[in-house]
């Protein structure tokens, strides 16, 4: 029977919370959202528009190797969104890169993203 060992929150930059879990197992998760601010979605990408590159470093040290890295569009105002995963891979420090894309040139005033990752932590 797998229990958690240790539990605990870190900083996701000035604008959310990574909340993690550590499992006897080995396992380790963490959750959290974090508005990046004022995101444009200007620059033409085809017949669609995306916005600079973004990431989110991951509590650190939790991970021993690459996690699996969910990531979902969270509040955006009223903005139609999505999320397209930039070339850069997740590592078992960072979530990899992305940027946000619609169909239309729009500039938000907020631009959450919520992750949930799981791996190991030995």
């Amino acid at each position: 029977i797998d229990f958690v060992i240790a539990v605990g929150t870190a900083s996701m930059g000035v604008n959310g919370t990574w909340r993690w879990i550590k499992w006897n197992s080995g396992k380790a998760e963490c959750y959290g959202t974090r508005n990046f601010g004022e995101c444009a979605i200007t620059s033409a990408w085809g017949t669609l528009f995306e916005s600079d590159s973004y990431s989110q470093e991951l509590p650190s040290g939790l991970f021993n190797d690459i996690p699996h890295v969910l990531m979902t569009v969270g509040d955006c105002g009223s903005y139609g969104v999505w999320l397209e995963r930039g070339v850069y891979a997740p590592t078992k420090d960072d979530t990899g890169n992305f940027y946000f894309v619609r169909p239309t040139s729009a500039t938000m005033p907020k631009s959450n993203v919520s992750f949930y990752c799981v791996g190991k932590w030995k």
